[in-house]
């Protein structure tokens, strides 16, 4: 989420652009300074973009046209969504140990916020930002046409791909998950025998379709989210985008999977063992 892009054609951080590296400092510094100072963010922005996101996916990055326009760069110069999403995002990290019973203690909220805000959000889609800006960097750029400018993608726009689709993410894997937790981590059914019932993660039939139709909804709506923030950019290859959707076609196997192998006691619930992982169980 950091504006920051390179001059001419190079493809930096930020990419496209003619600010040099005068103009990348510039706008780390009024990046850093605005984190600094919560007046500075634009919170009702942060907000109208999460509402959009909802409603209207493929709407959430027009506002990427404006900025180029406006200040040359694809990617936010607001921290607001990224603290916004960050403070969610530990906030249902807290109620989940709270509600599971994680023994209460500083280290231990400490490291549950690090695993998940740090390494889970951050640092996972820091990687997923990394690879979209180097795959459609080395694939998916068009031949620019005449008495046109070269442009790359800038990688703080990658990273912002990242945090609209995980806000989608969010919503289904934790709000939603945590207040079906009852249902999801139900157990055994009566008519379930004991191969049946004993699948990995354990708990019904049920509970197995319905945990597990959650998270494929909510990464398959993660990589479609990806999907549209690439398509947004006018210079990249709108068919090659296409690629971006591909690991649904992976979750949608898993899924089925999950559930065919059930009646064998080979099936998965993936509420379950998230949540195991999750209080260490």
């Amino acid at each position: 989420m950091l504006p920051l892009h390179g001059g001419g054609s190079g493809a930096g951080f930020g990419g496209g652009g003619g600010g040099g590296g005068g103009g990348r400092a510039a706008q780390v510094s009024q990046f850093l300074h605005r984190l600094a100072d919560v007046g500075q963010m634009d919170w009702q922005a942060a907000y109208y973009q999460m509402v959009t996101i909802v409603t209207k996916p493929a709407d959430a990055f027009k506002t990427a046209y404006y900025r180029k326009r406006t200040k040359n760069q694809w990617a936010r110069d607001d921290p607001a969504f990224l603290v916004v999403q960050a403070a969610f995002l530990a906030a249902a990290t807290l109620a989940y140990a709270v509600a599971l019973g994680v023994p209460p203690g500083l280290f231990t909220y400490v490291e549950l916020l690090f695993e998940t805000v740090a390494l889970g959000w951050l640092g996972a889609g820091a990687a997923l930002a990394s690879i979209g800006w180097w795959f459609s960097n080395k694939h998916l750029r068009a031949p620019p046409h005449e008495q046109s400018v070269e442009q790359e993608v800038e990688w703080a726009y990658c990273f912002d791909i990242h945090c609209n689709a995980f806000f989608a993410l969010f919503l289904v894997l934790y709000p939603l998950q945590f207040g079906l937790l009852p249902l999801l981590l139900a157990g055994e059914s009566s008519s379930s025998g004991g191969a049946a019932g004993a699948g990995a993660g354990g708990g019904s039939f049920f509970a197995l379709i319905l945990a597990n139709t959650l998270w494929a909804f909510g990464a398959a709506a993660y990589f479609y989210i990806t999907f549209l923030g690439y398509m947004s950019l006018p210079f990249l290859d709108p068919n090659g985008c296409v690629y971006f959707m591909y690991p649904i076609g992976l979750i949608v196997l898993l899924y089925l999977s999950s559930i065919g192998l059930y009646p064998i006691g080979y099936g998965f619930n993936m509420a379950r063992v998230a949540i195991g992982y999750f209080v260490g169980a």
